[in-house]
């Protein structure tokens, strides 16, 4: 990592917490020569048969992402040590959300906002997932933080070398912006979303006020309906007036349908003003029914995303941690400070690492049996964490672990002139607080003289650095045979292990040297690729994989049952002796308790609810143990069959599969093994079960491509017992001789057939799986 431009951090190797007046406490400084000297005499107290060949200081980069002005940051390790995943909410849902609110001012029961409300607040629950490697959340973060707070020194050391990042400019200018734009667009809808309950109660209102605007125009229907009822009941007593008289002329006749003209009228006015009430208040009735509905949905849906929102806030909140305030604005690193020790036995390297630490104010002295008393322990787990995740990677990847070597034989702090005299006066020290006798320092001393010494000399930054030119960009491109991509491939290149995408690609950042590229993928066969990065170009390395066949399905199937049945024969003997010596007691110690709860995971029960039952059930635990899982017992036994059946072809009778299940011990049932075997079809281990011609049941194991032909010739071999002649096939079939020995030339190169040549008689044909056995 280039720290050019770079506000560095630079904590001390070890530090105290010093109590001050007033119960206040501050982080003191120890003095390097002192911590160096302690993190020695450790390593060599730790060599158990291992030669102590070098000391070196290093540093790991640990970039610090600002989120605002109050002091707020995120880590990400430069060496892709720890990882996490975001939700990286897109600004479309911002917007969305806001737009939606912007319109919820309505005036009438209008369902169009609560809508536009429900789709963005899905919109936003529709973020996407990424992995972000280095990323460091929770205690782990916290912890790393507090190193910020430690005294610090101004400048690397002379010789220390910075741990190289996996991490490229690019990739970490993506992720400081992906975090920091989401980080923000989290904080926004939050604000959002506070807004959108407030937001509903003009809405409420405008139902409301729907209601209310509605009323005068019912009432003023209500009093015409009044009006016409009364005038109806006027004129129709008229009428009956009029009708009843025994007078009769043409005034009164005109009269008469003047009336009855005015009553159709009116009773034509009041059925259109009652349908147009009853019209009104059942759209006002429907309307508020739909405004409900959608109202719910819409609570629903902010509810479902408040809760989303909430998770986010939580997961943002364990990425931040307190960095306080910076001497710069320039982009800032911390450098975590580290002490690697490397053992070697029989030319092996084997290295470990010692974290930033505290002292450790137990009072610890040397005694008669205790040469040197070791004053340091790592500051947290994390720190312990850390120092074990760098062991592994250097144990693993073969370009770390190359430039560990390497810097051992320009910076070990052994051969080192200046380190010396540090480690001496260490030494010193340590002695003179009673924590190390002079018999240990002679050790030091004589270590320090078997190796031998060499100036101090300087490099840039005081430290070495593994630069971007010295970096290469390597592109995989995993496909099948046909050229599609596979997607989920793992490749792995020393301890560095990464996924393709969709496209088949995955890209890789290495220093130039020699590698073994190792890819593999479900149903295909695993292919190692060697190769050399000489230049700092981009290298593109194609990977093409091939298709597992059926025979290594079948061949893998029962090679992860066959273990399978071994774990859960290994975890039953182990405790089938201490059940029979405390019964169902051992439910009660945690120990044994998860060991049977391993046990029952492995045979596919539910734990909780197994164990629930086993309390209240005596007998359960002991049946469990004593017996087998016989579907798993039959199925590996079926998958032995099955390779054993190549040498008959492939194809079997299902009798003959039940005899040979039975002389294993099974007692198998028809019903059983075709259950059994359909499954195994329905993985694509076995091509299936058939009838056959004359009804009788085979099991073909191996798939062979047979045409009708060859399979009648199979059909009536199953009727004669398993072999025939030419003569038999062409007497039963019909065919000519040529049209024959095609069809039994190609079962005999699929191995279905064995030809027996006889100069006396005819030549015999016979089929193994065919023929069952007493």
């Amino acid at each position: 990592m280039d720290l050019d431009g770079l506000y560095r951090i630079i904590p001390v190797t070890a530090s105290r917490s010093l109590a001050l007046a007033g119960c206040q406490s501050i982080q003191q400084a120890i003095p390097e020569e002192y911590a160096l000297a302690s993190f020695v005499m450790r390593a060599l107290e730790a060599r158990n048969g291992r030669e102590l060949e070098f000391i070196l200081k290093a540093y790991l980069p640990v970039h610090l992402i600002r989120l605002g002005p109050r002091g707020q940051c995120v880590l990400i390790d430069m060496l892709g040590l720890f990882s996490a995943e975001i939700v990286e909410v897109g600004e479309t849902a911002v917007e969305g959300l806001s737009r939606a609110l912007s319109e919820i001012d309505s005036t009438s029961l209008n369902v169009a906002p609560l809508d536009s409300i429900s789709h963005a607040l899905a919109a936003v629950r529709a973020a996407e997932v990424v992995s972000v490697p280095g990323l460091i959340s929770g205690a782990s973060a916290n912890d790393l933080a507090r190193l910020i707070g430690w005294p610090k020194q101004s400048d690397l050391e002379l010789g220390a070398i910075v741990l190289p990042s996996i991490i490229n400019r690019e990739d970490l200018s993506k992720y400081e912006r992906m975090i920091l734009q989401t980080f923000d667009r989290v904080q926004r809808l939050r604000r959002e979303m506070a807004k959108i309950l407030p937001g509903l109660e003009p809405m409420l209102r405008a139902s409301e006020d729907g209601l209310a605007a509605l009323a005068p125009t019912v009432a003023r229907l209500d009093d015409r309906i009044s009006r016409l009822e009364n005038e109806l009941e006027r004129l129709t007593s008229r009428l009956q007036s009029i009708t009843s008289s025994k007078l009769t002329s043409p005034q009164l006749a005109a009269t008469e349908a003047e009336v009855r003209s005015q009553i159709d009228l009116r009773t034509t006015a009041l059925m259109k003003d009652r349908e147009r009430r009853e019209r009104l208040i059942e759209d006002q009735r429907r309307s508020r029914e739909s405004f409900s509905i959608h109202l719910e949905g819409m609570k629903t849906e902010y509810l479902q995303t408040q809760e989303f929102i909430d998770s986010l806030w939580s997961q943002y909140e364990s990425l931040s941690v307190d960095c306080g305030c910076f001497e710069s604005d320039s982009p800032a690193v911390l450098l975590v400070p580290l002490v690697i020790a490397g053992f070697s036995k029989r030319g092996v390297l084997e290295v470990t690492v010692y974290p930033p630490s505290v002292m450790d104010d137990q009072g610890v002295k040397t005694s008669r049996r205790k040469e040197f008393a070791d004053p340091f322990v790592p500051l947290s787990q994390t720190m312990t964490l850390l120092a074990s995740l760098i062991e592994k990677r250097i144990d693993s990847d073969i370009t770390l672990r190359k430039l560990v070597r390497d810097s051992s034989a320009t910076s070990n702090l052994l051969s080192d002139s200046t380190a010396r005299r540090m480690l001496e006066e260490g030494a010193r020290l340590l002695r003179a607080d009673g924590l190390l006798r002079d018999s240990s320092a002679d050790h030091l001393r004589a270590l320090m003289s078997s190796v031998p010494e060499r100036p101090s000399k300087a490099t840039t930054h005081g430290a070495m650095l593994v630069t971007d030119e010295s970096v290469c960009s390597v592109e995989v491109r995993v496909t099948d045979a046909s050229g599609e991509p596979i997607a989920g491939a793992r490749v792995g290149v020393g301890g560095l292990i990464t996924k393709t995408d969709e496209h088949g690609g995955t890209q890789l950042r290495l220093p130039r040297s020699r590698y073994e590229l190792a890819v593999n993928a479900d149903g295909y066969r695993e292919r190692r690729v060697e190769f050399e990065l000489r230049s700092s170009g981009d290298v593109v390395i194609p990977v093409v994989l091939e298709q597992l066949t059926r025979e290594d399905r079948l061949s893998l199937a029962l090679e992860d049952l066959s273990k399978r049945a071994d774990r859960i024969d290994t975890i039953r003997k182990k405790l089938l002796g201490i059940f029979q010596s405390q019964g169902d007691t051992i439910l009660r110690v945690p120990a044994y308790r998860g060991t049977l709860e391993e046990l029952l995971t492995e045979l596919g029960y539910e734990p909780e609810a197994w164990l629930a039952e086993a309390s209240r059930k005596r007998g359960m635990i002991g049946r469990l143990l004593k017996g087998e899982d016989r579907r798993d017992g039959m199925r590996r036994d079926i998958l032995r069959i099955a390779e054993e059946s190549k040498s008959s072809g492939g194809v079997m009778l299902l009798s003959d599969v039940l005899r040979r299940l039975d002389r294993l011990g099974w007692s198998a049932n028809t019903t059983e093994v075709e259950s059994i075997l359909a499954e195994m079809t329905r993985e694509g281990l076995i091509r299936g079960v058939s009838i056959m011609e004359d009804g009788t049941t085979s099991v073909n194991f191996v798939p062979v491509s047979l045409t009708d032909d060859p399979q009648l010739v199979l059909d009536l071999a199953a009727k004669r017992k398993g072999s025939l002649t030419i003569e038999d096939v062409v007497l039963e079939l019909g065919w000519t001789e040529s049209r024959v020995k095609n069809a039994l030339q190609l079962l005999i190169e699929k191995g279905v057939a064995k030809e027996q040549r006889s100069f006396s008689k005819s030549t015999t044909y016979w089929f193994p799986g065919l023929r069952g056995r007493d």
